[in-house]
């Protein structure tokens, strides 16, 4: 979910087949928001308050929303969440699952954990 959220601004609308505004614009609550509005100024967080959930956001309003969120570290900061909960869950199946398991499952799980923090779609 957080690579979607990343994925949500600051995707590439030709790969994801949706346009970037679309989250933006129906003001979805994520952990980028949140992270602006805990570690953002003011300014910053009243401005993103503005235009997320503006139903009329354009692409240049959303560019202002990118540029609060790499300001704050909010990108960079859920990418790092994102790979730090993918990297427990190797973990997981690397100590915790049975070792009845083939190698082929482990190596199937391993590669959905990655396949889905690396993304681009």
């Amino acid at each position: 979910q957080l690579q979607d959220d990343i994925l949500g601004v600051f995707g590439d609308e030709k790969k994801l087949g949706k346009s970037v505004l679309s989250d933006t614009a129906q003001g979805k609550q994520t952990l980028l928001v949140l992270h602006v509005l805990q570690k953002g100024s003011e300014t910053q967080a009243a401005r993103l308050k503005e235009l997320v959930g503006k139903k009329d956001i354009t692409y240049s309003d959303l560019e202002v929303v990118k540029e609060i969120m790499e300001d704050t570290g909010a990108h960079e900061y859920v990418r790092a969440t994102a790979l730090k909960y993918s990297d427990k869950g190797v973990k997981v199946i690397d100590d915790q699952w049975p070792n009845e398991w083939n190698r082929e499952e482990k190596i199937f799980f391993k590669t959905v954990a990655s396949v889905a923090v690396n993304r681009e779609y």
